[in-house]
């Protein structure tokens, strides 16, 4: 005979409390602050409490795009507060990315989604122009030739 289990958001809501516009999820809490919830299925595995509500109550977020908390709070599971960016929007928002309020690179490039590349260095994303990637072996030419 299959276990009976409550629904996963049932279980999310029961640990959910409010905290102004904000819904705290007193549940468990990752090593990044994000709050986490059993699928309720064995084997399953988690998942993060902020998409789980977003895809209850709002719509299924679409493929290659991440929740961006607009409260700024990870632990926050408020469906209202989430947007479905791409992870360049998400992290140049983000408040802890460096230079995350810079519009130009340092050649005073825009940074554009077009124009940005992002890369992983240790546990950071960090941003780098197009152009100006695209200008470095020129220059790294320039260099040997005049040596």
């Amino acid at each position: 005979m299959p276990r009976r289990t409550t629904p996963m958001i049932d279980r999310l809501m029961e640990r959910v409390v409010p905290e102004g516009d904000c819904w705290r999820f007193t549940g468990a809490i990752n090593a990044t602050g994000y709050g986490v919830i059993g699928r309720g299925v064995r084997g399953a595995g988690n998942a993060l409490t902020h998409r789980a509500a977003y895809e209850h109550f709002i719509a299924e977020i679409p493929e290659g795009l991440d929740l961006d908390h607009l409260c700024r709070n990870r632990w926050c599971c408020n469906p209202w507060h989430m947007e479905p960016v791409s992870r360049i929007v998400n992290v140049s928002r983000g408040l802890r990315a460096p230079g995350y309020r810079l519009s130009h690179c340092r050649r005073g490039h825009e940074f554009t989604p077009d124009n940005t590349l992002t890369h992983r260095s240790g546990d950071r994303i960090q941003r780098k122009c197009r152009t100006c990637t695209a200008m470095e072996p020129s220059r790294l030419n320039r260099k040997k030739a005049a040596a």
